[in-house]
C-alpha cells in the first residue's frame, strides 16, 4: 500500500513537473532589475538662491513615469533635523524634479527618496553652494554628520519592497 502510493505521488510529480508550456518570465525579470535613479543636477551651485533639482527614474532602459512616491530631502550639514522635505513634480521621460532655495552659503545634502516598482531608493548627493569653504567641502567629502559610517557619494540605496 505504501509503495503504491508513492508510485502514485512520483509519477504525479513527473506529470505536472515536466510540462511543455513555457512560462513569462516578464514580470519576474523586470522584477530582478532594480530601479535607478540618476542625479541630473550639479554637485556645486556659485550662488544661492533658487534651483531646479531634477533626477531620472528608470528601471532597466525603462523611463518611470509614474513612480508612487519622489521626495527630496535637503538639509545644510549637520543640521538635518532643521531639513525641507519637498515632494517633486514629474516632468517627462522619468525626470522629476523641484525648485528650492538656498537661502545660505554652504554645504548641503540631498537625499532623495523614491518608491517605484516594488523598490525603495534613495540616492544621497552632497551639494557646495555659494562662497563655501574648505571646511564645507571636508563636510561634504564625510558625509552627513548623522550617517558617516555608511556615506559613500557614489553609491544608491536600493532595496526591494514586497508588497
Amino acid at each position: 500500500m505504501l509503495k503504491r502510493s508513492l508510485v502514485a505521488v512520483a509519477s504525479c510529480a513527473i506529470l505536472f513537473g515536466c510540462s511543455n508550456e513555457e512560462v513569462d518570465n516578464s514580470a519576474t525579470n523586470e522584477m530582478m532589475e532594480i530601479v535607478e535613479v540618476d542625479v541630473l543636477f550639479d554637485h556645486e551651485f556659485e550662488e544661492t538662491g533658487d534651483h531646479a533639482l531634477a533626477i531620472r527614474i528608470s528601471q532597466g532602459d525603462e523611463a518611470i513615469e509614474h513612480a508612487q512616491h519622489v521626495d527630496f530631502e535637503i538639509w545644510k550639514a549637520d543640521e538635518r533635523a532643521n531639513g525641507d522635505i519637498i515632494s517633486a513634480s514629474h516632468a517627462e521621460d522619468g525626470v522629476y524634479e523641484i525648485k528650492y532655495t538656498f537661502n545660505e552659503s554652504g554645504a548641503y545634502f540631498v537625499q532623495i527618496h523614491v518608491t517605484a516598482k516594488g523598490y525603495h531608493v534613495m540616492p544621497l548627493k552632497g551639494i557646495l553652494i555659494g562662497d563655501f569653504t574648505k571646511q564645507d567641502q571636508s563636510r561634504i567629502e564625510e558625509g552627513p554628520l548623522e550617517d558617516r559610517s555608511n556615506y559613500d557619494h557614489s553609491e544608491i540605496d536600493a532595496m526591494k519592497i514586497d508588497g
